[in-house]
C-alpha cells in the first residue's frame, strides 16, 4: 500500500510540475510555439533532459522525445503536449537517482 501512494504521489507530482513550468514559463523557458521540426524544439528537448536527468540525450533519446510529444500533440494542443512530455521525462527513474 505504501508503494502505491508513493507511486502516485510521484505521478501527481509530475503532473502539477509539468502544468506549472509550461504554464507559468518557469526558468526552464519552454518555448510552446515552438514545432518538433525547429532547431528551437530540439534544444529545448536537449536542454531539459539534461537539466532533468544530468546525461546528454543521444539520438534514440531525442527521437523518443520528440515522437513522444508529436504524439501528444495530435491530441491535444502544443502546451498540454509540452505538460504531457516534461510528466512523463519526471517520472523517468533517471531523474530520481540523479
Amino acid at each position: 500500500l505504501a508503494a502505491l501512494a508513493h507511486t502516485q504521489f510521484v505521478r501527481r507530482f509530475a503532473q502539477v510540475t509539468a502544468n506549472w513550468v509550461v504554464q507559468e514559463q518557469s526558468s526552464l523557458a519552454i518555448p510552446v510555439s515552438a514545432r518538433s521540426e525547429d532547431a528551437e524544439f530540439q534544444e529545448t528537448i536537449e536542454d531539459l533532459d539534461w537539466r532533468l536527468r544530468g546525461i546528454r540525450p543521444d539520438e534514440a533519446r531525442r527521437t523518443e522525445l520528440q515522437t513522444l510529444w508529436q504524439e501528444l500533440d495530435a491530441i491535444s494542443d502544443p502546451e498540454s503536449a509540452w505538460a504531457g512530455l516534461i510528466t512523463v521525462m519526471l517520472q523517468d527513474p533517471d531523474f530520481f537517482t540523479y
